[in-house]
């Protein structure tokens, strides 16, 4: 993995639930620059909103898209993008009768923030707290309608419950 920051680090997987679609990683290894002590790094976090926001609230998604453009005809043609892309949007709710535990197919969160290949695991912020309420994951080939992971699901994740 690398950190927008530049530093590299090797991560193992310490937790996983392919139901809920989420996996807890634990750093093993970091680079570091010649006199720094690794001990001494400090990784970026972000903090866990308590609650969803309301419906309509303003969203920024936070995400690593692929560098080639899935939809083109011939391969290899790039995207031109930044590797770290931000967009804007609104917490459009969830699906009906979906489990918000449940993201193995597709996610219950839906939002409008622009999204392409590559963005699964994108944060979706609260544009007025700043805190992560949901995870990015897919979106609805019939609605258009981008699909994410629930606060729910990612607490319940947190908390080791199943």
């Amino acid at each position: 993995l690398v950190f927008v920051s530049g530093t590299a680090v090797s991560a193992k997987c310490v937790a996983w639930d392919s139901n809920r679609d989420l996996a807890r990683l634990q750093v093993t290894a970091a680079s570091v620059t010649p006199g720094e002590n690794p001990e001494d790094i400090i990784f970026p976090a972000v903090t866990l909103a308590e609650e969803a926001p309301e419906l309509g609230a303003g969203l920024v998604c936070i995400g690593h898209l692929g560098s080639e453009d899935l939809e083109a005809i011939e391969a290899g043609v790039e995207i031109g993008y930044d590797v770290l892309h931000l967009s804007t949007g609104s917490f459009c709710g969830y699906a009906g009768g979906q489990d918000l535990q449940d993201n193995s197919e597709i996610g219950a969160l839906q939002h409008d923030c622009w999204t392409y290949w590559g963005h699964s695991g994108a944060l979706l912020l609260e544009n007025k707290t700043g805190k992560l309420f949901g995870l990015h994951s897919s979106w609805d080939d019939e609605t258009g309608m981008r699909r994410g992971i629930a606060l729910e699901a990612i607490k319940a994740f947190s908390e080791g419950r199943v």
